[in-house]
């Protein structure tokens, strides 16, 4: 653990909610922290903090911390997060069993933030695209630790037929579920990029020094092309944002952190514009989606996603064939003072590092977490009415959610188009698995496939 003390006071930098210990240093660690204590949204917001910084650590060959440096000291090796799996390998197109292989699966980037596996009513969330001021897609990831995935594996969740048979492997009788509850320690993440040239300009490399980069490939399908074939691009992708979510032991619903990268809607300096906003273009209110090339808006039900592909352009920039982009973003929900105040205390923090940290750049948007915790147990199914207790065992969706807190909570990136409503842990509590069974806040299960004989 290294510590960096902190020069200025809270009164010198105008912080309104810490305790002058907080002010004076902070803990750069290596260590997931697994526990909020107390139980403030301060430490939430704080516990964030440290969960990013043990995230993006450098990483070993073997996917631990490498405990020699620091974070902002190497920024040309990969992080911990990137030793994690992304669902693709994990719920297996042919329904075959997984093997724990870091970094699998995690370069299987989507246009939206969710696949079009995932069921769920907040589709203006999940299935539109943003495009950036340069007329690109952002492209997003998803992936999980290895806690999660020996949970998944150990009680057969990776393909559907697992999803619906009981513990002695028989179908369940209809009507029954495979209880899920995913053990203190799993953790998701989520990951959201934008895309710079493959063979940057000065102005770009300029730019690129402001984010975490890593050269990767983008497969685009064929339906998703301009000329109607699978290709790749090869880009040097800038992380724009990420999600974090954790179950610890106090907190059965999780605890969910989301952090952006600083331009998202303000211009870097020298800059014109921000990487989704343009301060010199009138806002859209309410803002709105990118739609797919030649189709009518759909006014009546913006939050019906389009049943046509968008398409990729041959060349950047690549959201070109699709209509009304860029997306002009504004901040609705805004930033929680409590969040802002630890900003400043980590990105001095990381600076004190090294001037050159891409990691100062970054900011937490806010820690959503249940100030009501309550765990689910077998044979409980959560009932629809919000306040009214129904009768025998069985808590009301108010319950099961848990009274989160703030209770709204939206990452640009992710949340762009229903920053009004966004809220993780009441979007989550919806998860279902493919057999309709209650999946403890993760969508991921339903990415299972069907297993082949």
């Amino acid at each position: 653990m290294i510590r960096y003390a902190l020069l200025a006071s809270c009164a010198a930098v105008g912080l309104s909610s810490l305790g002058s210990s907080r002010c004076s240093a902070v803990d750069l660690t290596p260590v997931i922290p697994t526990e909020v204590s107390p139980r403030a949204q301060i430490e939430f917001d704080a516990f964030g903090w440290k969960e990013f910084v043990a995230l993006n650590w450098p990483a070993n060959a073997d996917g631990t911390p490498n405990t020699t440096i620091t974070i902002g000291q190497s920024d040309d090796v990969a992080r911990v997060w990137q030793f994690w799996m992304g669902p693709s390998a994990v719920f297996k197109s042919d329904g075959s069993k997984p093997t724990w292989t870091p970094g699998a699966g995690l370069t299987s980037y989507q246009l939206t933030k969710a696949p079009d596996d995932i069921a769920t009513p907040f589709v203006d969330a999940l299935h539109f695209p943003i495009v950036d001021q340069d007329r690109n897609f952002a492209v997003l990831g998803l992936g999980m630790n290895k806690v999660m995935f020996d949970y998944i594996v150990e009680n057969n969740l990776y393909n559907k037929e697992g999803q619906r048979t009981g513990a002695d492997g028989n179908r369940l009788p209809i009507g029954k579920e495979k209880f899920v509850s995913f053990p203190r320690g799993s953790m998701e993440i989520k990951t959201a990029w934008r895309m710079f040239p493959e063979h940057p300009s000065p102005a770009d490399l300029e730019l690129m020094k402001r984010y975490y980069i890593t050269k990767s490939t983008v497969r685009i399908a064929a339906r998703n092309s301009r000329d109607s074939k699978d290709r790749e691009i090869v880009a040097n992708l800038g992380l724009v944002a990420m999600h974090i979510v954790q179950k610890t032991p106090q907190d059965p619903q999780w605890v969910w952190s989301t952090f952006e990268q600083i331009d998202n809607l303000i211009p870097a300096p020298n800059q014109t514009k921000a990487t989704f906003r343009n301060p010199t273009e009138p806002d859209q209110n309410p803002i709105l989606t990118p739609v797919p090339p030649g189709v009518i808006p759909n006014i009546a039900d913006p939050t019906k996603p389009y049943a046509q592909p968008y398409l990729w352009d041959l060349a950047a920039p690549f959201a070109t064939p699709n209509q009304r982009i860029p997306t002009q973003v504004n901040r609705v929900t805004p930033i929680m003072m409590t969040a802002q105040d630890n900003n400043i205390i980590w990105q001095r923090s990381l600076k004190e590092v090294s001037a050159d940290s891409k990691w100062q750049y970054y900011q937490t948007i806010g820690t959503q977490w249940p100030t009501k915790p309550y765990a689910r147990k077998p044979g409980e199914t959560p009932m629809l009415e919000r306040f009214i207790e129904p009768p025998g065992s069985n808590p009301t969706i108010a319950t099961y959610e848990g009274a989160p807190e703030p209770a709204k909570l939206a990452n640009i990136p992710m949340e762009v188009y229903n920053q009004k409503t966004s809220s993780c842990i009441v979007c989550h509590s919806k998860a279902f698995t493919t057999n309709g069974d209650y999946s403890d806040f993760s969508y991921l299960l339903q990415l299972a496939k069907p297993k082949q004989q």
